[in-house]
């Protein structure tokens, strides 16, 4: 059949078809949003009734039938039926990150029970003025539900990127198929908390300078700027301007020993909590370590290593234990002022630290020094006999290595006159052996042999001296008989084994029943004798 209706306002409108008894209703005909007629092109025949149409559950008001075609009824249908939503409890203040409940009700003007649609809750900052597409702008949805026999219950959820501030809680009802939407919007405060930190030193000493810095941060992480807060450091109090970062900062000079309290408070606003934060620091005086040994020693000696704890003023601290670590030993534990006895038995670079781990007066040190261990060495030269021009000389000798130097790592310089002529490798048997050839001018040599190793190798060093000297030729002629009383003339030359005559050189003459004589040879080394 045709139905005919008439749309009482503007929206969207539907057309339901129901059973008389109200059950198997179903929306067949979506129409515009303005006034409109569906006409009837064939001229009905009415039947007169008196019958209505009952209101079927959930679906809203239905019109009456006013008459039926002879191939079927002819109902009139009654648009969406306008609403009034009404928040009726909501919080007039909230924190940032917390959550609410808002309630209300939606009402329809039929006075019908509202039933399925829903109710959206944004937050906005606008004005209850502006119209709907203006609140909705930008706004931030924080819960819906379901219209339950005109009521609604939602909770909501204050997300922290909101920011603080005077909003309106806008609560929109839906459209559905038979009513129309509607919304309501009360104001609300979002507040926020806020959060002071505070940063120092737990253990300030006395005499330096105690920084305490801080911020003040709300729910969200953002700075607040320009608050005042109010600090205080032990008996001092201070009023500080958070800047831009949210920070602050005020730092005094620490004169005695103690428990330090740090107190920061913030008192809030209309918008921000108030916050306070506390902490104890405790300051102590400082403490130092000296050390005191040899820059240097030689393996398998005993050295002494004096240790003391001392204050600002380098007296003495007494009776306070500390640790002493020597090398790869052991710690030991000492008091106050030390004498330790130790001997190092590898060459090497050693360690000694000392560790006091503070007390309620004074605080922690540490001390630290170093020691070079010598691995020392000794070395002896053979005796080397006085040579003639042409012969080879030969030098010897032994070394000696304590530690953990092996003599096989060392080597020797063998010096003549003060110049280097050889470097030598150390036998395993602790010898070495060095020919330097033939010295051919004849003099006084002097033979200086120096131990070489590593860094941490002490050298030794010996020398010895012998004569070189020259191979000499004397050709003589005399009479082989003379007579008694007779003088009798020698005469003769002296040269070298290379023949180069020998001038200005003593010689001695003696003969039978004749004293010793000394004739010194001319330039041409040549010489007589009477």
């Amino acid at each position: 059949g045709k139905i005919a209706y008439t749309v009482m306002s503007k929206g969207n409108n539907s057309v339901w078809i129901v059973n008389a008894d109200g059950s198997d209703s179903s929306r067949i005909a979506p129409k515009g949003s303005e006034p409109h007629w569906v006409l009837i092109t064939d001229a009905p025949v009415l039947i007169p009734t008196s019958t209505p149409i009952p209101t079927a559950t959930g679906v809203g008001p239905i019109g009456t039938v006013t008459g039926v075609e002879d191939d079927g009824p002819i109902a009139e249908a009654k648009a969406q039926v306008a609403t009034e939503t009404l928040i009726t409890q909501q919080p007039a203040t909230v924190r940032l990150g917390g959550t609410g409940r808002v309630k209300g009700l939606v009402t329809a003007v039929d006075n019908s029970v509202v039933n399925g649609p829903t109710v959206t809750i944004y937050l906005n900052d606008v004005s209850p003025d502006d119209p709907l597409e203006v609140k909705l702008d930008g706004a931030t949805t924080v819960g819906s539900g379901a219209v339950v026999d005109g009521a609604f219950d939602i909770e909501i959820v204050f997300p922290l990127t909101l920011g603080t501030g005077s909003l309106q809680v806008i609560a929109v009802t839906s459209q559905s198929a038979f009513y129309l939407g509607s919304d309501s919007d009360p104001p609300i405060l979002i507040i926020s908390g806020t959060n002071i930190s505070l940063s120092s030193d737990q253990q300030p000493l006395v005499g330096d300078e105690f920084v305490v810095s801080g911020s003040l941060l709300d729910d969200a992480g953002s700075p607040v700027e320009n608050a005042d807060i109010d600090l205080s450091i032990g008996a001092e109090e201070f009023s500080l301007t958070t800047d831009f970062q949210g920070s602050f900062s005020q730092s005094v000079i620490i004169n005695a020993p103690g428990v330090i309290n740090v107190l920061a408070s913030y008192a809030g606003s209309e918008l921000l909590l108030s916050s306070t934060v506390e902490f104890d620091a405790t300051a102590r005086f400082p403490s130092s370590i000296d050390i005191l040994m040899p820059p240097s020693t030689l393996v398998e000696s005993e050295i002494s290593i004096q240790v003391r704890i001392l204050d600002p003023n380098d007296d003495l601290i007494e009776d306070r234990v500390f640790m002493v670590t020597i090398g790869s030993a052991e710690g030991i534990e000492v008091t106050s002022l030390a004498d330790i006895p130790h001997t190092f038995f590898d060459a090497g670079m050693e360690n000694v630290k000392v560790v006091f781990q503070g007390d309620d007066l004074y605080a922690e040190s540490e001390g630290e020094a170093t020691i070079t261990v010598l691995a020392p060495t000794s070395i002896s030269l053979d005796v080397m006999p006085d040579l003639t021009t042409g012969d080879e000389l030969l030098v010897s000798g032994q070394v000696t290595s304590s530690g953990s130097v092996q003599t096989n790592e060392l080597s020797v310089d063998i010096l003549i006159n003060g110049q280097i002529a050889s470097s030598v490798e150390i036998s395993s048997d602790d010898t070495f052996a060095q020919s330097l050839g033939v010295l051919g001018t004849p003099g006084t040599y002097t033979v200086e042999v120096v131990t070489k190793g590593g860094d941490f190798v002490l050298s030794d060093s010996t020398s010895g001296s012998f004569e070189v000297v020259q191979s000499t030729v004397i050709q003589m002629t005399a009479p082989s008989m003379g007579f008694a009383g007779e003088t009798v003339l020698l005469s003769g030359s002296l040269t070298g084994a290379d023949g180069n005559p020998l001038g200005s050189l003593d010689l001695q003459f003696s003969g039978t029943n004749t004293s010793p004589s000394i004739i010194t040879t001319g330039d041409d080394g040549s010489f007589t004798y009477d």
